[in-house]
């Protein structure tokens, strides 16, 4: 049981880390959209749309990101606390957890896929130089999932 626990919180930990790396990148787009929209696109009325339209997708990115953060983080003090008491262990929660992370891998994949998608699109009207009232549209791809799903996932994890 002790190596199922440290398998999770390898994972955990791990993911932890990419989920910071994530939040960097995603501020790393949302500042260059910013300041490239600005400069290529001085006195354009579809600049201040466009580039609000850029943050709502990169917030909506940035919130899964943090749901998963908070999973990640309460997962790693619960694992950490059972290694120290596994006689505590109850294998429906390791199982909860388990596929939680799955679930949250998922996620981070098709985040990560999208993030970029809608990045270089933004930034492929930057290097056109042609900002139209339509053309910086993209549909935001993201599974994202609310604040109902998220407690669900972090109900999961018990209180330690």
């Amino acid at each position: 049981m002790k190596e199922k626990i440290e398998g999770l919180l390898f994972v955990c930990e791990t993911s932890l880390n990419a989920n910071k790396g994530e939040n960097a990148k995603i501020f790393e787009h949302i500042i260059f959209i910013n300041n490239m929209f600005s400069i290529t696109f001085p006195g354009n009325p579809n600049a201040l749309p466009a580039t609000e339209y850029f943050y709502e997708i990169m917030s909506s990115y940035m919130n899964e990101s943090e749901a998963e953060f908070l999973f990640f983080e309460k997962a790693v003090k619960y694992l950490d606390y059972l290694l120290d008491h596994l006689s505590e262990v109850d294998e429906e929660i390791l199982i909860e957890i388990d596929e939680g992370i799955d679930y949250l891998e998922d996620l981070f994949a098709t985040r990560i896929l999208s993030t970029v998608q809608v990045f270089e699109h933004y930034k492929g009207i930057i290097e056109s130089g042609i900002l139209t009232n339509s053309n910086y549209y993209i549909t935001n791809f993201s599974d994202r999932f609310d604040e109902d799903e998220k407690n669900k996932l972090l109900a999961c994890i018990p209180e330690v």
